[in-house]
């Protein structure tokens, strides 16, 4: 059972109603409203799309879901989600995963640090001691450390436009976490494939001020850069983490 008390995280449930509270200290690169929508492409006739979908609760924190779904040549290949909360400095945190296609699930104890606010180039953090356990805080696997660093910060010009960015990769990157089928995930509960990019002091994702991720390199060949084509800041009627889960079933 997971007992971990080192992190200390403010959650950041849904819409804007409680950024209000730290507005004018806390640089937001990830809006956690639900409705909130992201879409992307790259040049393998690969698609992906991210949206906040509703509220789940992980190790006793109430988290914002994001759900996610690739498709290549028009056919599913992966449908996953994952959980979020930020705090009153803006700081991202992930406090799980799991992937409806191939039977994983992971709760984060403490949760994972994905951005620490505001960001700068060169600038590292790191979470200590993480343990996998499932979502019901049993089962807890080996702590392992994350770390991630700012590699670059540029004007990334995409699809949606041209946005002023942070490019963080893994410093070095976390283990692979595995189902009880043997299968690999990453931490955010999408399927480790061939072809990965070993993200070591290399841009992996790019973040942008109150936009989110912009762009990601998740394959070693250029090709497979994902760039963002549209995003939604739409609110939406926030759904159950049954309902969602039913969607799948």
């Amino acid at each position: 059972m997971c007992t971990h008390t080192r992190a200390v995280v403010v959650p950041l449930v849904v819409l804007a109603s409680l950024l209000v509270a730290g507005q004018g200290a806390a640089t937001i690169y990830h809006p956690l409203d639900v409705g909130t929508e992201w879409h992307y492409a790259n040049e393998l006739d690969q698609t992906h799309s991210r949206s906040m979908t509703g509220i789940q609760d992980v190790l006793g924190v109430e988290t914002v879901v994001r759900d996610e779904e690739i498709s290549e040549s028009g056919s599913v290949i992966d449908l996953f989600a994952n959980f979020w909360t930020c705090d009153g400095e803006g700081d991202l945190y992930l406090h799980g995963a799991v992937n409806y296609m191939y039977g994983f699930e992971a709760a984060y104890c403490p949760p994972i640090m994905i951005v620490d606010s505001p960001l700068e180039y060169d600038k590292i953090w790191v979470t200590y001691d993480v343990q996998s356990c499932n979502l019901d805080g049993t089962n807890c696997g080996d702590p392992f450390d994350v770390a991630y660093i700012v590699c670059i910060e540029e004007e990334v010009l995409v699809p949606a436009g041209a946005f002023h960015s942070f490019g963080i990769g893994d410093y070095p990157p976390p283990p692979s976490l595995r189902s009880p089928a043997g299968m690999q995930f990453d931490v955010f509960g999408r399927r480790l494939s061939i072809g990965r990019l070993d993200s070591r002091f290399f841009p992996e994702d790019w973040y942008s001020e109150g936009v989110g991720v912009v762009q990601y390199q998740y394959y070693t060949e250029p090709e497979g850069m994902m760039r963002l084509e549209y995003w939604l800041p739409t609110p939406v009627e926030p759904a159950t983490w049954g309902r969602l889960k039913a969607l799948y079933n």
